[in-house]
């Protein structure tokens, strides 16, 4: 069951894996880095998170996690939309 912090923590291991990472030029929005290997270790350390009872991730089930971290980067634009 998705809570507050689940799409916080989605972003989280997306970002702290390289899937996600800061605009270069403004430093503020979220741009997709279009790293697969970067995505998949994020769908690892998402599932590493439901296992370990880990906020945002707790009581959710392996697909309902995935679907949080599939979520959180298909709304992440690949261009940052206040630069470009």
């Amino acid at each position: 069951m998705a809570n507050a912090n689940t799409a916080e923590t989605a972003l989280e291991c997306l970002e702290a894996t390289g899937a996600i990472l800061k605009c270069d030029r403004c430093n503020s929005e979220y741009i997709d880095a279009y790293d697969e290997e970067a995505q998949d270790r994020a769908y690892g350390m998402a599932e590493n998170h439901r296992k370990n009872g880990h906020r945002g991730f707790k009581d959710m089930s392996r697909e309902e996690v995935a679907a949080e971290i599939k979520a959180a980067l298909d709304g992440t634009p690949g261009s940052c939309p206040r630069c470009f």
